[in-house]
């Protein structure tokens, strides 16, 4: 007749294999994925403009491929960084004037990655809702030109991307950045 000490040891003995032969599987397959193939599957490439919400799984790729941020590549310094991204912004409406491309009442979440030299890499974007309606083409049209022609004057080692958002026309304090 088996005693209850003997039912509980039956029952931990059990439970002990089970979960030793779980830790083995798992370390297991662990091991044959580190030597398989290292082969990468890359995510599409994202176009240099794109609407945020597009292109997921290039948008991760590119989170991960510019892990550093603005702060971080103006050695955290928070009012550099401010500085450059308002230095960007400033560039923009100047381009938008130069070109006689209208950006006013344009409010907008912007995803910025620049390459170390400081050249703009990609930008993506998402109109907010209290923003003036823009066709989408030309936006995209608009953002590509000013990445041809636009570079921030701040050198990394590596790339670095800033997620902020911006309205046009700017305002600084009280007073209006740029003319019409």
């Amino acid at each position: 007749m088996l005693s209850g000490n003997n039912i509980t040891m039956d029952i931990r003995s059990y439970f002990s294999t089970i979960l030793c032969s779980f830790c083995m599987i798992i370390l297991f397959s662990l091991h044959l994925n580190a030597q398989g193939d290292h082969t990468e599957i890359e995510a599409p490439l994202a176009p240099t403009v794109f609407v945020l919400g597009q292109y997921q799984e290039s948008y991760e790729a590119l989170s991960a491929k510019f892990e550093s941020s603005l702060l971080t590549a103006c050695n955290n310094d928070l009012q550099e960084a401010y500085k450059k991204w308002m230095h960007m912004m400033s560039a923009m409406e100047a381009y938008s004037n130069q070109i006689d491309y209208d950006i006013r009442g344009l409010k907008i979440w912007l995803q910025v990655y620049w390459n170390p030299d400081g050249s703009l890499a990609h930008v993506a974007y998402h109109l907010k809702p209290n923003s003036r309606n823009f066709d989408y083409a030309e936006l995209n049209a608009f953002f590509k030109s000013f990445s041809n022609h636009y570079e921030l004057p701040l050198k990394s080692p590596v790339p670095y991307a800033h997620y902020g958002s911006a309205s046009f026309p700017l305002y600084i304090g009280s007073r209006r950045l740029h003319k019409d």
